[in-house]
Order: structure tokens, then sequence, then C-alpha cells
């Protein structure tokens, strides 16, 4: 999965008009974009301005949603400059 995720980011200089991001809704009703932990980074966000990307993070997502214990549910949003 990882060179999926490297291979298809975008190229400098290019212009990102889309970000999409892994939402999770906690019990209280408050919501955060959920990152993962990579070793020697720290947390990194599930993030990516392509949709298919960030839709090959679907499993890390999943995987927070269990260990937290607190996530209700997670959900893949897209976000536009004009949004």
């Amino acid at each position: 999965m990882t060179d999926k995720l490297i291979a298809s980011e975008p190229t400098p200089g290019q212009i990102i008009s889309e970000l999409h991001c892994w939402i999770a809704t906690y019990a209280d009703g408050s919501e955060g974009i959920i990152a993962h932990g990579l070793e020697g980074l720290g947390l990194t966000p599930l993030l990516s301005s392509r949709r298919d990307t960030a839709e090959a993070m679907e499993t890390l997502a999943r995987q927070a949603q269990d260990l937290s214990g607190n996530v209700i549910s997670v959900r893949l949003e897209t976000y536009s400059k004009c949004s």
C-alpha cells in the first residue's frame, strides 16, 4: 500500500484543488481528522489531494476506529477551495 500512496501524490508545483480526509465522529458528537502513527515520523493525518490515495487509507481509518473505543464512525470527506 505504501508504494501506491507515495506514487500518486502531486508533483511539485501542481495546484491542489481538493483535499480528501478521513473524519472521525466521537461519542460526544465532536469530530476530527484521523491520524496514523508512523515510526520515526509521529502522527500523520489521513489526508491526500487524490481521492484514490485517500480511499486506500480506509484500512488505517478503520483500525483507528477500532483502537479508539471512543470513535463511533469514520467517513471520507472532500474539501475544495469553493467549499
